[in-house]
């Protein structure tokens, strides 16, 4: 698979599975029947996991007690195959496997649990995260962090010296299309940042969002993050800005579907970001980059018992550090003296051996209007839209408040 180190996966775990299979454990078999409905008779796998799919061509089983699950003394009448989100049949269980028991299909899970888990998580930790829950903290912080927005003429000179601290709130819908299936986020930011006197800048953001997928398992997702950001300006002109700064930052993720009860990371890291911003005239202009690493962590608590998925959280466990180079700019040009109109295009590149191709670069352009009923209260609204990332489209429309005191 380009682009990919491959990771090991520990011998005591095959080994372990051996013994846990045997004695009845949830497995391989327990996963891919998890869409399958209830009702005794002739079953046919067709479960889609990240735009993969475990298939058969044929009912693949009998469900004798009706139940929706591969068990008892239930055995295989066709072959399973696993197909890659570009078509192609990685891994069949083949003639041989007709006839065989759950243990035996989870047996044969576990011997090829490398190639299987690479197949479902292409991209590594980026498949269990939503196609764009990690974009969210990015697209939350981004603009606080590297760019001032348009401040209007009503808004006066010595108020706007006031004024040093500001908290502010955004909610926003977003259209999902990740392969074939559609689905639906809705989220919210809260945040607060204070500026003292010499000019360095204290932010606190707090994002979170619902997702839900209508894919063939029934994917819905809870993510909530927390950044905490400083900002310096170095140095100053008559009509620009060139700022450094820096943060840390935290999420979690829980995702539920049919197919895997639960499963969910805890993921941390921290940055360096650089921004100059530069009064046009006719605009105000800002320019960016942005530096982060952040490494993801899969708490046994958050995942499901289950001896398959325990090697998964092992595999991803193992995965190595995302970095990722971020940079754009925003330009927002005022309207009279009580509106103003920002556009905004960040692209973030995402460097690690664990990222698969197609999933390497991510440009995200947002456009928005802002309304200045008085100088100390801002309401926003806009929309936004991911490009790049394959096989994901996304549109977002959002409204927001800010109020500075």
């Amino acid at each position: 698979m380009k682009g990919r180190m491959r990771k090991a996966i520990p011998l005591a775990a095959v080994l372990a599975f051996g013994v846990a299979g045997q004695a009845g454990a949830a497995g391989f078999s327990d996963i891919v029947t998890g869409n399958i409905p209830t009702g005794v008779g002739p079953k046919t796998l067709n479960m889609t996991l990240n735009k993969a799919t475990v298939t058969s061509t044929s009912p693949t089983w009998t469900d004798t007690n009706g139940n929706a699950q591969f068990d008892g003394a239930e055995t295989l009448t066709a072959s399973v195959h696993l197909i890659d989100r570009n078509g192609v049949q990685i891994l069949g269980s083949g003639p041989a496997s007709i006839g065989w028991t759950p243990a035996q299909l989870d047996q044969w899970a576990i011997a090829n649990a490398l190639v299987i888990l690479e197949t479902l998580f292409p991209a590594g930790l980026s498949e269990m995260t939503g196609a764009t829950d990690d974009d969210m903290m990015a697209s939350a912080t981004a603009s606080n962090n590297l760019f001032k927005k348009t401040v209007v003429a009503r808004k006066s000179e010595a108020k706007s010296q006031e004024l040093s601290q500001d908290v502010r709130a955004e909610v926003e819908y977003l259209d999902l299309k990740v392969g074939e299936d559609d689905g639906s986020a809705y989220a919210m930011i809260l945040g607060y940042s204070n500026q003292a006197d010499s000019g360095l800048d204290f932010s606190l953001t707090v994002p979170y969002r619902y997702t839900t997928m209508d894919d063939s398992i029934d994917s819905t997702s809870h993510f909530v993050g927390l950044d905490l950001s400083l900002k310096y300006p170095v140095k100053k002109w008559d009509k620009s800005e060139w700022s450094l700064g820096g943060d840390l930052f935290g999420s979690a993720y829980y995702l539920k579907t049919d197919a895997i009860d639960k499963s969910g990371n805890l993921k941390y890291g921290g940055g360096l970001f650089t921004s100059v911003n530069t009064d046009l005239g006719f605009a105000n202009l800002g320019v960016g980059v942005d530096y982060k690493i952040a490494k993801a962590y899969l708490p046994s608590g958050m995942n499901s018992d289950n001896v398959f998925l325990d090697l998964a959280v092992d595999y991803m466990n193992d995965l190595d550090p995302v970095h990722t180079v971020s940079y754009g700019f925003n330009i927002g040009v005022p309207v009279a003296e009580v509106a103003a109109v920002n556009l905004e295009v960040i692209r973030a590149s995402f460097i690690s051996n664990d990222v698969a191709d197609g999933q390497e670069n991510r440009t995200t352009v947002s456009l928005s209007g802002t309304y200045f009923p008085s100088d100390t209260f801002e309401l926003n609204a806009g929309v936004r839209s991911d490009f790049e990332l394959d096989d994901v489209d996304s549109l977002g429309v959002m409204i927001g408040v800010v109020k500075k005191f």
